[in-house]
């Protein structure tokens, strides 16, 4: 299912996540949620079990969102929006 990372998923009650990162064992994604955004480390069955699907919502979008919310971001979640900015506009 996540064949291209980065990319924007959306769960069973329609919150947008960019997924940033997977592993072996664990999707790493960071959630759009109130307050400062973190990132979230997943079990690849926890996170089918959310029932996260991909988006039609581009990343490029997305990450002006992210990088623009007022709640702020802590320092690993901005580090990962820094590096998936580079990947999206090099």
């Amino acid at each position: 299912m996540l064949d291209v990372i980065p990319c924007v998923v959306i769960d069973h009650n329609s919150k947008t996540a960019i997924v940033y990162k997977v592993g072996r064992k664990f999707v790493y994604l960071i959630p759009m949620k109130s307050g400062k955004l973190t990132v979230t480390k997943l079990t690849m069955s926890a996170f089918d079990k959310r029932g996260y699907s991909i988006s039609d919502t581009p990343v490029s979008s997305a990450l002006v969102t992210y990088l623009r919310h007022s709640g702020g971001h802590t320092q690993t979640a901005k580090q990962a929006l820094e590096s998936i900015r580079e990947a999206v506009w090099e």
